[in-house]
């Protein structure tokens, strides 16, 4: 309705001879249906990302689910039951729906928005390699340092270091955990910190690399000194 009363109020006002009125009107009109196509190719390059991001989603999340990463993701306590595939499967809609809607918006020509959205979209593909290689760290490592705490577990728990305590009579220092459990809890401990510092480095965090060293060598100091006494 309202369009049509548009699309008419020219020729009303050239009817009433108000051309004060009549000049703006038109060029306001001109502008508005030059605009409509781009408006239209917009909207479909919008909707086809949109059904393109929910599909590859759905496939990330199924391949995900099928290979058993769920069942390992929740026994090492990193998320419970299909959290891992749904995460992926969003990180894949979002990697592939934000391109298509920075190319829908430069469709409408309004600078002022594509064009920081498409830098920011450049600086996080050029971010993807170094964001890869950090998780990929950071799961290594977890896994590795699981396996190599329970062997310095058990490696401790032969040597009798669980009554070590007790025998130099500080056996209450450490409550009910065992010393052997504790020593591969320290080595995980260590082992994710230092690739955590290395995963900062790859992503440029240079702050947070520098203070998970200095906590490092904080950490190898009180250990040190606990040996000592």
């Amino acid at each position: 309705f309202w369009l049509v009363i548009l699309l008419f109020l020219p020729a009303i006002l050239d009817a009433f001879k108000l051309e004060g009125l009549l000049n703006p009107m038109q060029h306001m009109i001109d502008r508005l249906l030059a605009i409509v196509p781009n408006l239209v190719a917009a909207l479909a390059i919008g909707f086809a990302g949109w059904v393109v991001a929910k599909v590859v989603a759905g496939l990330v999340a199924s391949l995900v689910g099928t290979t058993g990463l769920d069942k390992q993701a929740s026994a090492a306590g990193i998320t419970e039951g299909p959290g891992l595939s749904k995460l992926l499967g969003t990180i894949a809609f979002v990697l592939i729906f934000i391109p298509s809607l920075i190319a829908a918006i430069d469709t409408l020509g309004i600078d002022a928005l594509s064009a920081p959205a498409t830098s920011m979209l450049q600086k996080l593909f050029d971010a993807v390699p170094d964001l890869f290689a950090a998780a990929v760290i950071l799961v290594l490592t977890w896994y590795v340092g699981r396996f190599a705490a329970s062997l310095v577990t058990r490696v401790l728990a032969g040597f009798g270091a669980d009554g070590l305590p007790t025998r130099i009579g500080v056996g209450g220092l450490f409550g009910t955990t065992p010393v052997s459990v504790i020593g591969g809890r320290m080595l995980l401990f260590f082992a994710m910190l230092f690739a955590i510092a290395e995963a900062a480095n790859r992503l440029g965090f240079g702050q947070v690399r520098d203070l998970v060293t200095t906590f490092i060598g904080f950490g190898g100091d009180v250990l040190l000194g606990a040996i000592i006494l």
